[in-house]
């Protein structure tokens, strides 16, 4: 019986984990250029968000998402995000745009970038020169939902 449970919790820590793959390392420059500055989140989207809430980036519930401010800096490839109300501890952050039209996100904690050895891989999506969408999948009650973060300049 044990056994059963002990693999049973195995498969379920499986199923939760984002699989890793290959990740493209060239920057897209251009890109970059026209997500330097400050944004704000102004809409947090997934199927039922009006009934549920979800961990996002495991830093945060998805409701503290909306109205926070990311300040994007693009000639070292660091940032910060800042919580509303102090619903989470304030970020700081590395990123870059891929190629592939990606944003490569780690959130730092203590530690410095080289020894954050985990981060995001969200599409980018540049609505205009005011707006972008970053959109991702998460695991939720063992299905795979995507999720969309609305940030526009301020």
């Amino acid at each position: 019986m044990k056994k059963l449970a002990l693999l049973f919790v195995f498969t379920i820590m499986i199923m939760n984990c984002k699989s890793t793959s290959a990740v493209d390392n060239y920057v897209n420059y251009e890109a970059q250029r026209n997500v330097k500055g400050t944004w704000m989140v102004t809409n947090v989207e997934y199927p039922n968000s009006n009934y549920i809430q979800i961990n996002l980036l495991d830093i945060a519930s998805s409701n503290c998402f909306k109205n926070s401010t990311w300040n994007f800096i693009s000639n070292n490839n660091k940032g910060s995000i800042t919580f509303p109300n102090n619903c989470s501890q304030n970020r700081d952050i590395t990123w870059y745009i891929n190629n592939d039209g990606q944003m490569v996100l780690k959130i730092l904690g203590s530690e410095s970038s080289r020894k954050t050895d985990t981060g995001y891989v969200l599409d980018y999506i540049p609505v205009n020169s005011d707006k972008f969408i970053l959109r991702d999948k998460v695991s939720v009650a063992s299905n795979t939902v995507e999720f969309s973060l609305t940030f526009e300049r301020l």
